[in-house]
């Protein structure tokens, strides 16, 4: 949860079981588990904020087809590259990095999302078999 630790490990491993039961999880719930344990500071709070809409506009530059220009380095403490001119080759490199293991993680999710999909799908079947032959019995 970032360098400050603003939610306990016990509030974090009962959303972690939470989310493991029920499969699916809102915002709201995650939040009513937090709120109360959330100690507030208003100037963290605003310079958190700050950053964060710094953040989303860095994120938000795109060149003229559309596609982002700016790129956090990971480690880079808020520092991002301009792929427009960046000529740092190092810098260069790390971002090539940084998007192919994106890249490979959004390839493994994708591939547990499918699994999972498969395992709903046979189990469905397997219920609409039964479904069938016990009514075969039945009727």
């Amino acid at each position: 949860m970032g360098k400050s630790k603003l939610i306990s490990n016990e509030a974090l491993s009962y959303i972690k079981s939470r989310i493991s039961e029920d499969g699916i999880v809102t915002v709201e719930g995650v939040y009513a588990i937090i709120e109360p344990l959330y100690g507030f500071d208003p100037l963290a709070s605003k310079d958190r904020e700050l950053k964060a809409l710094a953040r989303r506009y860095l994120a938000s530059v795109k060149d003229a087809g559309g596609e982002r220009s700016l790129l956090a380095l990971k480690g880079g403490k808020g520092i991002y590259a301009n792929l427009e001119n960046c000529q740092d080759e190092r810098t260069l490199l790390k971002i090539i990095e940084q998007l192919q293991s994106q890249y490979d993680g959004i390839g493994k999710t994708l591939t547990k999302a499918k699994k999972r999909q498969r395992d709903i799908e046979g189990q469905m079947r397997l219920f609409d078999d039964v479904a069938i032959e016990n009514a075969a019995h039945t009727g």
